[in-house]
């Protein structure tokens, strides 16, 4: 902290102290001791129960204490001896279980062991805890208590503790847990009984669970229906088990085929996961993408161009560029599909009907810019010029020139092509009858 913001401290109201705790506790650091009190300590201790090391004694009582250990466990450790009684152990090994290692060995029963447990105390310390405390006989009862409490428990104790016993208690409350049962005392049967408790929570950990059986040759069709059903995790099983039932089901519920190997794909599939969603096309193998599917495509395409970078190149058209990238009502949408039109000779093809739709969209294409191209965008509008290239300066000139006199809009591209050429022509004609005036004056100079 700053020593402006420690000279500020010295100056706050009540109010301000507390709030500034609650923002960061080792403010009470540099607390004058004149503004020390009840509140204010409680409001340290709250935030961090060590404090309570450093707190007045005429503030320290049981509710103080209480304070603390809710915050830490941990805390007991501070106490002054006439508080770190049973009661206040018990609480503090419910908070935190690992604080049974500091408890002392009059206090340690049947109770608090339970209470430590209570408190998720690593399993490693309780059976260390119990062997200094000669409570061997006890050690697998307690354990056993500890893998119910949560699925990974199994694997944080020692394996020389898991017993036949510990594990059958551990994966009959949940199959994760079956994965950290010693490869000697695994058993199909086992794994059943932990299979009928499967918790859909524990998703997390399924695909370890699955590679394991696999391992272990437990796995097979009818488990792996009911993991699909229950985990949807079909991409998890291997193909041997999975068949046209267990994709129709995933797909109705996830509605993706991507995850599968082709081999495992036929007509039936790809059609359902089609009419589930257009946008699945993308994933569906083109042998299976048949003219069905692209009829109705090009329905929905018009109702929605962000269906455009799914289809597969194989069925791009003139029609569908136009519709995905000549679509004036949704430019982002539109300007995003132009990298998707991968045909440079559909696209050139298209170009006519797109930028007479959207004159704008001149920026994307000024590769395939051509006089005709030009004359397109003339026609919807002749300001337009101001979007045409430099290069195209001379061709802009003429066309505005013809529309003085004509209005191009009225006229076909083909006529309006015809009339520049012709003047082209006359131009041309016109620079010949100069020059040859001009050589024929030059000659009669020498003469004269």
């Amino acid at each position: 902290m700053t020593d402006k913001f420690i000279e500020k401290i010295s100056k706050m109201r009540h109010s301000t102290l507390l709030k500034e705790l609650e923002k960061d506790y080792e403010v009470y650091d540099y607390i004058p001791k004149k503004h020390i009190n009840r509140d204010i300590c409680r409001k340290a201790v709250s935030e961090n129960g060590f404090i309570i090391n450093k707190i007045p004694e005429e503030f320290i009582d049981d509710e103080m204490c209480d304070i603390s250990i809710k915050q830490t466990g941990w805390a007991i450790r501070y106490f002054p001896k006439e508080f770190q009684t049973y009661e206040k152990y018990l609480k503090s090994v419910n908070s935190v279980g690992n604080v049974l290692e500091i408890v002392p060995k009059k206090y340690i029963n049947d109770e608090m062991i339970n209470s430590s447990i209570k408190g998720k105390i690593t399993p490693s310390k309780l059976i260390n805890i119990l062997l200094e405390n000669n409570n061997k006989k006890e050690i697998e009862s307690y354990l056993k208590t500890i893998s119910t409490k949560d699925p990974y428990n199994l694997g944080k104790i020692p394996i020389e503790y898991r017993t036949k016993d510990i594990c059958e208690v551990s994966t009959i409350n949940s199959f994760i847990s079956f994965q950290y049962v010693p490869k000697e005392l695994k058993t199909l049967k086992m794994f059943n009984k932990s299979i009928q408790n499967m918790d859909s929570g524990y998703k997390m950990g399924i695909t370890d669970v699955i590679n394991n059986m696999i391992e272990e040759d437990f796995l097979n069709k009818k488990m792996s229906e009911r993991l699909i059903r229950k985990f949807h995790i079909i991409g998890s099983i291997p193909n041997k088990y999975i068949d046209e039932k267990d994709i129709l089901f995933h797909i109705k519920n996830r509605g993706r085929i991507n995850i599968f190997d082709e081999s495992l794909l036929n007509k039936k599939i790809c059609s359902e996961v089609f009419t589930l969603n257009i946008k699945n096309i993308k994933d569906i193998p083109e042998k299976y993408q048949t003219n069905e599917f692209y009829d109705i495509y090009m329905e929905k395409l018009k109702e929605d161009i962000s269906i455009f970078r799914d289809i597969s190149q194989k069925y791009h058209s003139k029609e569908m560029y136009e519709i995905a990238i000549g679509n004036k009502n949704d430019d982002s949408l539109s300007d995003l599909n132009i990298k998707y039109a991968v045909d440079e000779e559909i696209l050139k093809e298209s170009l006519p009907f797109i930028l007479k739709n959207d004159p704008l969209k001149i920026i994307h294409f000024l590769k395939y810019l051509n006089e005709e191209l030009c004359l397109v965008i003339l026609k919807k509008n002749i300001e337009n010029h101001v979007y045409i290239p430099e290069e195209f300066d001379s061709f802009v000139n003429k066309v505005m020139l013809i529309n003085k006199k004509t209005k191009i809009k009225d006229m076909n591209v083909k006529k309006i092509l015809n009339k520049i050429k012709d003047m082209d022509e006359r131009r041309e004609k016109v620079k010949k009858e100069l020059k040859e005036n001009l050589d024929k004056l030059e000659s009669d100079d020498i003469i004269f």
